[in-house]
């Protein structure tokens, strides 16, 4: 990477980085202290490498799965930073994750008694549910990242090396040695690794009190900065307990000590399975304790504490660091996410484009080929279930706006098996109302009536058919 030359370029370098307020959440910012900037200067790290595109999973995928999840936090993963805004690092900082460990190779790594409990808990859901369950990791806020100190302080030593006046840096090299007394020194590019291998305790005073209170106006960078530096940025406004991937735990390959890397040594194996695209939250499946500890709370529901129901997200979310929870994906928890507004399928419009089938055929068009929609994943997965996938039943949608009539999205659905059973699906749809719980009919009673092939008809702000 060139540096920019002269002070006119290097502003315009430095606007070219810029990251937008709105662009991150505000937990990467420090509590303890004054705002270290203004939210709008916070420059954007220049990163070389990374992995490919990854396969879409959803809940409704994993149908029959006993899933277990624990912390992970936001770092990317997979390639390197070699810049922060339009200054260079002395030397590149690997990206280790974070969620994106488990995309090439091991599936997690963690220390050894949180590995251990992990895989306790996985042994529990097979013997339960007779496969290995699916790993889906939570999202930790944005300061869980400060732990990865070969990262952390990794950005923030070679960013000094490269842009501190050598005076400054000499007082910093000192400041370090007291805590530290063979410490390397931030030239070396062996640094972070040193400080990484430090105790945590350690590792955080270096990050906060030295590196960031003391030197981040002297020629360094700011512990907001770094936390933004190694962050996925998919992950920069995530909610917190949110999910982003998912992996198939191997329990019985067991404990790989050592296998891990230098902040998580342990790992256990397994496979990615892709981006888990759902908008829900670890809250939001309501999951069990599912390691055996002599705490006793084996089993019990992540809503439910000591002393009655939790009803604080941050009670909740402290609970979840301290144990595996998790639970089994089946078509009662599908439902109840699906009544809550919470995604557990995928879009078979987004799904359907990906395959070639052109939008005027999503929409509705009698031209459309069901073939296209018989090689869908999700009808693939059907026809393993025993389903008559010969038989496939789809529906163009036309939202439209009540007061003038425009169209302004079209969706894509489709059933399989008997004619009529697809007709039931949607007539279920047509008619959301519950006589015994006191809803009134609505006056169009058109509604009540089965829709011929070919014959559109009103879906709660949408007009649907039949093909």
């Amino acid at each position: 990477m060139s540096k920019a030359k002269g002070i006119g370029a290097r502003a315009q370098g430095i606007l070219d980085y810029i990251f937008e307020p709105e662009e991150y959440d505000e937990g990467f910012e420090l509590r303890s202290v004054p705002k270290v900037k203004p939210r709008d200067q916070y420059v954007k790290p220049v990163v070389e490498g990374g992995y490919d595109a990854a396969p879409t999973v959803t809940l409704s995928d994993l149908e029959g799965y006993p899933y277990l999840s624990t912390m992970s936090d936001r770092t990317a993963a997979g390639g390197q930073v070699v810049g922060i805004g339009d200054k260079n690092l002395a030397y590149p900082v690997d990206l280790t994750g974070g969620q994106d460990f488990m995309v090439d190779g091991l599936l997690w790594g963690s220390g050894t008694i949180p590995i251990n409990q992990m895989l306790q808990a996985g042994s529990n859901l097979k013997k339960q549910y007779g496969r290995n369950p699916a790993f889906i990791p939570w999202r930790m806020t944005p300061s869980g990242s400060d732990f990865s100190g070969q990262m952390t302080s990794g950005v923030m030593m070679s960013f000094a090396s490269d842009n501190m006046p050598a005076s400054v840096k000499k007082k910093l090299n000192a400041d370090i040695k007291a805590r530290v007394p063979d410490f390397v020194g931030v030239d070396d590019p062996s640094a972070p690794v040193q400080i990484a291998m430090q105790s945590d305790r350690t590792r955080k005073f270096i990050q906060q009190q030295i590196m960031d209170k003391i030197y981040r106006n002297e020629g360094g960078i700011s512990l907001p900065q770094a936390r933004l530096t190694i962050a996925d940025p998919s992950q920069l406004t995530a909610p917190t307990m949110g999910f982003q991937n998912v992996g198939l735990l191997d329990v019985d390959a067991g404990n790989l000590s050592g296998q891990g890397n230098i902040i998580y040594p342990d790992a256990v194996a397994g496979d990615f399975m892709g981006r888990l695209d759902t908008d829900a939250t670890l809250i939001d499946l309501d999951p069990t304790a599912q390691y055996k500890s002599a705490g006793g709370i084996y089993g019990r529901p992540l809503s439910m504490g000591d002393f009655g129901p939790r009803e604080a997200f941050s009670d909740m979310r402290r609970a979840a660091e301290v144990s595996p929870y998790g639970g089994i994906i089946d078509e009662d928890l599908l439902r109840r996410l699906e009544a809550k507004g919470i995604k557990v399928s995928a879009n078979p419009l987004a799904t359907a484009a990906s395959l070639g089938l052109l939008g005027a055929a999503a929409l509705g068009s009698e031209e459309a080929d069901a073939s296209i929609l018989a090689k869908l994943p999700s009808v693939a997965r059907l026809a393993d279930k025993g389903f008559d996938t010969d038989n496939i039943y789809y529906h163009g949608t036309e939202s439209f706006d009540d007061d003038d009539l425009d169209i302004y999205k079209g969706d894509i659905g489709f059933h399989v098996g008997a004619k009529n059973h697809a007709n039931e699906r949607l007539k279920q749809k047509a008619f959301p109302y519950d006589l015994d719980d006191g809803d009134t009919l609505p006056d169009d009673l058109d509604l009540f009536v089965e829709p011929a092939e070919g014959e559109f008809f009103p879906i709660a702000g949408t007009e649907s058919r039949i093909m």
